[in-house]
Protein backbone atom coordinates (compact mmCIF):
# COMPACT_ATOMS: atom_id res chain seq x y z
CA UNK A 1 0.00 0.00 0.00
CA UNK A 2 2.83 2.42 0.83
CA UNK A 3 4.61 1.61 -2.42
CA UNK A 4 1.46 2.32 -4.40
CA UNK A 5 0.92 5.62 -2.57
CA UNK A 6 4.50 6.80 -3.12
CA UNK A 7 4.29 5.90 -6.81
CA UNK A 8 1.13 8.00 -7.11
CA UNK A 9 2.80 10.92 -5.33
CA UNK A 10 5.67 10.75 -7.83
CA UNK A 11 3.32 10.40 -10.79
CA UNK A 12 0.83 13.11 -9.84
CA UNK A 13 2.37 15.65 -7.45
CA UNK A 14 6.08 15.33 -8.18
CA UNK A 15 5.92 14.60 -11.90
CA UNK A 16 9.00 15.76 -13.80
CA UNK A 17 6.92 17.45 -16.48
CA UNK A 18 5.21 19.72 -13.92
CA UNK A 19 8.46 21.67 -13.57
CA UNK A 20 8.08 22.52 -9.88
CA UNK A 21 10.49 21.86 -7.02
CA UNK A 22 7.58 21.46 -4.62
CA UNK A 23 4.06 20.09 -4.98
CA UNK A 24 2.45 23.31 -6.18
CA UNK A 25 5.26 25.62 -7.21
CA UNK A 26 8.70 26.89 -6.38
CA UNK A 27 7.95 27.43 -2.70
CA UNK A 28 6.70 24.85 -0.21
CA UNK A 29 3.06 25.02 0.81
CA UNK A 30 1.14 23.53 3.71
CA UNK A 31 0.55 20.52 1.45
CA UNK A 32 4.32 19.96 1.22
CA UNK A 33 4.74 20.33 4.97
CA UNK A 34 1.92 17.94 5.73
CA UNK A 35 3.08 15.29 3.25
CA UNK A 36 6.73 15.60 4.31
CA UNK A 37 5.80 15.16 7.96
CA UNK A 38 4.12 11.87 7.06
CA UNK A 39 6.83 10.60 4.73
CA UNK A 40 9.70 11.44 7.07
CA UNK A 41 8.24 8.96 9.55
CA UNK A 42 8.81 6.22 6.99
CA UNK A 43 12.55 6.82 7.28
CA UNK A 44 12.25 6.27 11.03
CA UNK A 45 11.03 2.71 10.38
CA UNK A 46 13.70 2.14 7.71
CA UNK A 47 11.22 2.10 4.83
CA UNK A 48 13.25 2.47 1.60
CA UNK A 49 12.07 5.94 0.58
CA UNK A 50 15.22 6.22 -1.56
CA UNK A 51 13.65 3.76 -4.04
CA UNK A 52 11.42 6.65 -5.10
CA UNK A 53 13.86 9.17 -6.61
CA UNK A 54 11.50 12.14 -6.97
CA UNK A 55 10.16 11.65 -3.44
CA UNK A 56 13.74 11.46 -2.16
CA UNK A 57 14.80 14.69 -3.92
CA UNK A 58 11.68 16.50 -2.76
CA UNK A 59 12.02 15.22 0.83
CA UNK A 60 15.69 16.24 0.87
CA UNK A 61 14.60 19.73 -0.22
CA UNK A 62 12.05 19.81 2.57
CA UNK A 63 14.66 18.67 5.10
CA UNK A 64 16.96 21.47 3.95
CA UNK A 65 14.39 24.01 5.16
CA UNK A 66 15.95 24.98 8.47
CA UNK A 67 12.75 25.03 10.52
CA UNK A 68 11.44 21.75 9.10
CA UNK A 69 14.74 19.88 9.30
CA UNK A 70 15.29 21.00 12.88
CA UNK A 71 12.14 19.29 14.13
CA UNK A 72 12.45 16.16 12.03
Amino acid sequence: MLVKALRKIEMIWLSENRGFNFMFGEKPTIADLSMAAEIVTLRAIDFPVDKFPRVKVWLDQMMSIQEFGAIN
